[in-house]
């Protein structure tokens, strides 16, 4: 992600990301990363392999806590 790096990323998420924060995101990605990150989002099975990746595992309990809580 070329302009954005990750504690702005970090931040958007644990404030609740809005729709056009989201499209400011998409929109100051280079054409490569805009056209790649839509691909993975309209790829129900690239966007679940991802979610699986233990390092994003890691990051949303991070960011949302473990679940056990509620």
């Amino acid at each position: 992600m070329s302009n954005f790096n990750k504690n702005q990323i970090t931040d958007m998420l644990k404030k609740g990301v809005k729709k056009e924060e989201v499209n400011n995101l998409i929109n100051s990605l280079s054409d490569e990363d805009a056209k790649k990150l839509n691909q993975m989002l309209n790829d129900k099975e690239a966007t679940k392999q991802l979610l699986n990746k233990p390092e994003v595992k890691e990051l949303m309990k991070k960011l949302f806590g473990d679940g056990k809580n509620g």
